[in-house]
């Protein structure tokens, strides 16, 4: 059994040269030209008219005010998604700090909305037959919301929309025809990234060290991809980017099963794929042979917390003989200081978080502490390749 597990985030790919973060897909995907097209188009509509705008119910459609097919061409050529819009009209009402955190701002849509409710028709206003629906939105979206609607109408093919049952059935088919969309460009990303399979092997033998061979590694990883030297011991925890089965989707931590927003953690996205017999099942293994994990390239954000959670019970890390080894490299115009400095803030917080979740809460409280006197705790610094 391999006695050492890599935890890899995109800060890996990144590393590799792909250019794989969501920003970098947005970039890609919404061109300066469609996002200035987005923006007329709300500008020039008055929400207090009526248009038309998505409909759940195939046997009604309501008539309103028709906008010009040159004010949304390029959008609709876009091919955007009902998410892309959502995420670029919060991102210019400067209301996401980071509008390209696809996953955070999933969370923050989903909150704000309340999933019992149709919102058929939300371009209509004061029409006799139409449910009043729009006084029940919560202001933090409801204009957007209604916004994107009338705009879905125009952009987005009816066949999609129509036949659903409601917004929530509406939101995840819109969420896989992201994710494919997303599938594609990554595809394409690692295909332009000639030397990918070198030098993600190079940098592994980097971060595990002179003392480790890499054939006594297995990954859990976080990404899509799967560098060629890890093929057959890599577990891609949200899919594989080779079985085209990528997930996106809100931590599962402070959701409730009993929550309609349930069903877009990555918990249940996952679950509902055991079945397909993809190779894709997520573990982790040798329970009693594990000597150190190495993590590079993850942000260590709440967004993943669970899993990391799940992994420390797993291997025991208190009474365990487990050593702990998180690695980041240099990026922008940070020192080496403060990147250490930052990552450090990091792992503190995690390992903060995971300390007030054991029975013993003195246990929990010296954790950090305790880990450091036995030297099962590392920060390291992985310079150029």
């Amino acid at each position: 059994m391999s006695s050492n597990l890599i935890v890899l985030g995109n800060g890996f790919d990144l590393k590799c040269g792909v250019k794989s973060t969501f920003k970098d897909f947005f970039d890609n995907r919404i061109s300066e030209d469609v996002e200035q097209q987005i923006k007329s188009f709300f500008k020039n509509i008055d929400i207090r008219d009526t248009y038309r705008s998505l409909s759940f119910d195939e046997a009604q459609e309501y008539d309103g005010v028709l906008v010009p097919e040159g004010s949304y061409n390029l959008i609709k050529d876009a091919k955007l998604t009902f998410w892309d819009l959502l995420f670029v009209t919060k991102k210019n009402k400067k209301t996401l700090v980071n509008w390209h955190n696809v996953e955070q701002n999933m969370l923050d849509i989903l909150k704000d909305l309340d999933l019992t409710k149709n919102y058929s028709h939300l371009g209509q206003r004061m029409i006799s037959g139409v449910p009043g629906i729009r006084s029940k939105l919560k202001s933090s979206i409801k204009e957007s919301l209604i916004q994107c609607s009338i705009l879905a109408y125009y952009v987005i093919p009816k066949e999609r929309y129509r036949s659903k049952k409601n917004l929530d059935d509406f939101l995840l088919s819109e969420l896989i025809e992201f994710e494919s969309s997303f599938s594609k460009y990554l595809e394409d990303k690692i295909l332009e990234t000639y030397e990918y399979s070198y030098v993600s092997e190079l940098l592994i033998r980097k971060i595990i060290g002179e003392d480790n061979s890499i054939d006594d590694v297995e990954a859990l990883s976080f990404n899509y991809t799967e560098p060629s030297c890890l093929r057959s011991k890599i577990t891609n925890v949200h899919g594989k980017l080779r079985n085209n089965n990528i997930i996106f989707g809100i931590d599962q931590d402070e959701i409730s099963p009993n929550s309609l927003i349930y069903k877009y953690t990555k918990t249940f996205r996952k679950m509902v794929q055991i079945n397909k017999n993809n190779g894709d099942s997520v573990y982790i293994n040798n329970k009693n042979d594990l000597k150190n994990i190495f993590f590079y390239g993850h942000s260590l954000s709440v967004l993943d917390y669970s899993y990391f959670q799940s992994i420390f019970d797993y291997y025991n890390l208190y009474d365990s003989n487990v050593s702990l080894t998180f690695c980041c490299s240099p990026y922008g115009d940070k020192t080496s200081q403060e990147i250490l400095t930052e990552h450090a803030g990091l792992v503190a917080n995690l390992l903060g978080k995971y300390g007030k979740t054991m029975n013993n809460e003195n246990h929990g409280r010296n954790l950090m502490h305790k880990l450091m006197l036995e030297g099962r705790l590392t920060i390291k610094e992985i310079n150029n390749l």
